[in-house]
């Protein structure tokens, strides 16, 4: 709250559940920034669009080259994320990672998982918060970024 004034962060399903509307421009605004492989969370102050705020993280430059070595190897390489479609199909796409799925919940992240073990595949996961901890014990191997959350890190087989 603001002064007694509901303010609320969040993306376009946390916004339309609390009844906040998006309008056409705003949309082409999100969607614009989204396209670019940002991650935008919406601001709304008394349930009226307030703001946009476009996040992006830097894609490491070593990126593409280890997708393609482990493509070479025989490994099908997999990006699983809660961030919308459209940023995680840039993100893929700039580092050469033709399978991706975005919008998934961390329940979701560990059924996928489960999916492609139960179609014989031996999984490893590569996460770095709270919301990897399931994908990363349902893994065969869990690997978790040193940088990552505490639960990451404690849920994991490996640590970078």
């Amino acid at each position: 709250e603001i002064s007694r004034r509901p303010l609320l962060l969040g993306n376009r399903a946390w916004m339309t559940q609390h009844g906040v509307l998006i309008g056409a421009e705003q949309e082409e605004q999100i969607a614009a920034h989204e396209a670019t492989g940002k991650t935008v969370v919406i601001v709304s102050l008394d349930h009226t669009l307030s703001g946009i705020v476009a996040m992006g993280d830097s894609v490491k430059r070593e990126a593409a080259a280890v997708v393609k070595q482990l493509g070479l190897w025989g490994i099908e390489v997999w990006m699983v994320s809660g961030d919308n479609e459209r940023t995680v199909r840039h993100v893929a796409h700039s580092v050469g990672i033709e399978r991706f799925v975005g919008g998934v919940t961390p329940e979701g992240k560990k059924t996928k998982l489960a999916q492609l073990q139960a179609e014989g595949h031996v999984v490893a996961m590569v996460g770095d918060g709270i919301n990897d901890a399931p994908a990363l014990a349902q893994a065969q191997v869990g690997i978790a970024v040193g940088s990552g959350t505490e639960v990451a890190i404690e849920t994991a087989d490996v640590v970078l």
